[in-house]
C-alpha cells in the first residue's frame, strides 16, 4: 500500500513538569481518506518504525466498526 506523507513537524512536549521530549508529528492519508497525524519520539522516527506505526494505525481504524442510525 502507498500513503503519502503530507507533513512531517516536530515539536516539543512537555509530558511532566520540568521534563520535556522532542516529537515528529507525521501526518499522512491512505488511500483518500481522511489524513491522520501519528506522533513519534523524534528519536525513536526511522523508516521502517515509522512505516510499522502507519501500518498499526490503518489496521486499527479498519478494525472499526462505524455506528450506524436508522432514520
Amino acid at each position: 500500500m502507498e500513503v503519502r506523507i503530507l507533513d512531517k513537524s516536530e515539536m516539543t512536549i512537555y509530558p511532566r513538569p520540568g521534563e520535556t521530549t522532542l516529537v515528529v508529528a507525521v501526518t499522512y492519508q491512505a488511500n483518500m481518506g481522511p489524513p491522520r497525524t501519528l506522533w513519534i519520539d523524534k528519536d525513536k522516527l526511522t523508516e521502517a518504525n515509522l512505516k510499522a506505526a502507519i501500518r498499526a494505525d490503518i489496521e486499527q481504524q479498519r478494525a472499526k466498526k462505524p455506528e450506524t442510525l436508522e432514520i
